[in-house]
């Protein structure tokens, strides 16, 4: 299932107009860049889906600013304190930074795995038939959800939807944004 969803670093989706490029898509191809100086997408995606097989806690990659620290999330187990340690030694092993980019492990609240189920979750669901979405992200950054929305009237909305299909609220960032624009 998580090899199935995941799609690269920024998994975000705008509605079927595909002349609209996220900055998610721009970013995401900076940190290809940056990690592996051949620039495999395929290749890229395969690691990331190797790291999350083989390190349970692994919850997402971001580049820093100003493109010189590979932050980590790392979600922790209750059940086995010690997984968290494991989990940041392989990442590092596996992620082997040729670049130079320094890394940075950040302790998440969730998983790619639960993550992913919980994106998946959401569009099967009908996410878009909510009034004023534009705009879902597996928001690597922010180790959450995110869903961008018409206007301040559509948040709480989006978040009971969200709630009643089994999504925590933690695990979403609902907010108004600015609809995108093609380019």
């Amino acid at each position: 299932m998580l090899a199935a969803s995941m799609v690269g670093f920024a998994w975000t989706q705008w509605p079927s107009d595909k002349s609209v490029a996220s900055a998610g898509e721009r970013f995401d191809q900076s940190i290809y860049k940056n990690l592996d100086p051949s620039f495999s997408r395929e290749h890229m995606r395969g690691r990331l889906i190797s790291a999350a097989r083989k390190n349970p806690g692994f919850g997402g990659i971001f580049l820093s600013n100003r493109q010189t620290v590979l932050n980590i999330y790392i979600a922790e187990d209750a059940n086995d304190p010690e997984q968290w340690e494991k989990d940041r030694q392989a990442l590092e092993e596996l992620l082997d930074l040729q670049s130079g980019l320094k890394l940075n492990v950040i302790k998440g609240d969730y998983t790619i795995a639960q993550l992913s189920a919980w994106y998946d979750l959401m569009k099967s669901e009908g996410v878009w038939d909510q009034t004023g979405v534009h705009m879902i992200d597996l928001h690597e950054g922010i180790n959450k959800l995110y869903i961008g929305v018409a206007s301040e009237w559509d948040v709480e909305g989006v978040y009971t939807f969200l709630e009643g299909i089994g999504i925590p609220r933690g695990a979403t960032t609902v907010e108004a944004v600015e609809q995108p624009r093609p380019l």
